[in-house]
């Protein structure tokens, strides 16, 4: 299963490979492409790509910025 959303104003994609095991991934604007993966149901998945986003945006204040 393939999953395509966004929070915040980027996008990310995740998808089970596995029962069970996310893959999960966003491009933030001027910036390189973040991934990573997670075990769990599909609800931590999302809560573990949202809060990444998140963290993005507080370490990156100017370029959210810049980018709206």
């Amino acid at each position: 299963m393939s999953v395509f959303a966004s929070h915040q104003g980027i996008q990310y994609e995740l998808d089970e490979p596995s029962p069970g095991e996310w893959q999960w991934a966003f491009t933030p604007p001027g910036g390189k492409r973040r991934t990573g993966r997670v075990r769990g149901p599909y609800r931590f998945a999302v809560g573990v790509v949202q809060r990444g986003i998140e963290v993005w945006h507080l370490m990156n204040r100017g370029e959210r910025n810049a980018a709206a």
